[in-house]
């Protein structure tokens, strides 16, 4: 019997095949697809060991302790716009930043 760990949603109440969301090898599943800096909450995720050949989880599934994403953010398509007492900042997103707050 080949085990493997496997990630799903934490949100699902009893996970199935369908909810595999990350497949790994006998000692490690990794998470990938998310960006620097998110945040994920304890139990976001769930793991558990899977036995491909009889398509079942064994044992019960444990939630994933709580983590930020590694890696750097930059700003994208930066622009400023003057105000009264300084600027307000906008990155690509919608993100804004005024100058006046933040700079004192």
């Amino acid at each position: 019997m080949a085990l493997q760990l496997v990630i799903v949603d934490g949100t699902v109440a009893t996970p199935t095949v369908n909810d595999i969301k990350f497949y790994g090898d006998n000692k490690v599943v990794k998470i990938t697809g998310r960006e620097p800096g998110d945040v994920i909450k304890d139990g976001e995720y769930k793991v558990a060991f899977y036995n491909a050949s009889s398509k079942v989880f064994i044992g019960h599934f444990v939630a994933v302790p709580g983590f930020t994403v590694s890696g750097e953010v930059d700003p994208i398509n930066v622009t400023a716009t003057a105000t009264d007492d300084g600027a307000t900042v906008s990155q690509g997103d919608g993100t804004t930043t005024d100058t006046a707050d933040t700079a004192k």
